[in-house]
Parts: structure tokens; C-alpha cells; sequence
């Protein structure tokens, strides 16, 4: 993993960044306020295409990030809602060394539909929900 080398500039924040565009990324939208991101349907403003597209999922009701973890299910609009369940819920499945036991490894990598043992059907309303949102972002 890269080390951070760009550090924010503000006093009271100690964040650091391994690009010069991710540190002006958090400045523009920490620091600044910056919303260049905006809904089609309601007009909020977001400070990254990623957070528009999660937001777009309130509108359809869709919730695409799912917990892996064997007999769990949950799932969630927003890939931070899934991280903070896996952090609380899952938390005894870390190992000892505190780095991510292979499961929570394998459903960061690759997306649900990419995994074996994945119905044609679940495949079929994902593929769906890409193509909802992907017309959304398009308003």
C-alpha cells in the first residue's frame, strides 16, 4: 500500500492522502463545501459521482451492497452502511493480527454477481439495478 505523503493543509485536520487529487478531492468537500454533484429527481447535492450514485438508490429503493458472511444477508444503500455492519456485527470474524478475515477480502474484490454459486436471477436484478441507476445518472 502507498504511503500517504500529501497532508492537509488545515490546522485541525491530520488527514493524509496518497495523491494530490484525493487531497484536493477532501479539501474541495470536507473543508470547502464543494457539491459539484447533483440529483436529477430532487435536487441534493453531493460531493462525489459515487455518493450520487448511492444517493439515486433512495429513490429506487434498491439496495445493492450485501453482507457475504455466511447466513447474514443484510443488505444496505450505501457501501459505508455495509462497512459499519461488517465492523459491529462481524467484528469476532477479524483475525487475531486485526486484518480482514478472507471473507470480508473477497466481497471487497469482486462483485456479488462475479461470485460462484450466484443465481441467474440475482445476476438478472443486478445487472437490472445498474441499468436503473446508469439511467438516472443520465437526467
Amino acid at each position: 500500500m502507498e504511503e500517504a505523503t500529501y497532508k492537509c493543509y488545515y490546522t485541525w485536520c491530520d488527514k493524509s492522502f496518497n495523491s494530490k487529487y484525493n487531497l484536493k478531492r477532501h479539501i474541495n468537500a470536507l473543508h470547502l463545501g464543494i457539491k459539484r454533484f447533483e440529483c436529477s429527481l430532487c435536487g441534493k447535492k453531493l460531493v462525489s459521482k459515487q455518493n450520487l450514485t448511492e444517493h439515486l438508490f433512495t429513490h429506487t429503493g434498491v439496495k445493492p451492497f450485501e453482507c457475504k458472511v455466511p447466513g447474514c444477508g443484510k443488505v444496505y444503500r450505501q457501501s459505508s452502511q455495509l462497512s459499519y455492519h461488517k465492523s459491529r456485527a462481524h467484528a469476532s470474524l477479524k483475525n487475531k493480527d486485526g486484518k480482514s478475515n478472507p471473507v470480508f477480502k473477497l466481497e471487497d474484490e469482486k462483485s456479488a454477481s462475479s461470485l460462484p454459486g450466484i443465481s441467474l436471477e440475482r445476476r438478472m436484478y443486478q445487472e437490472s439495478t445498474k441499468l436503473q441507476v446508469h439511467h438516472l445518472l443520465l437526467r
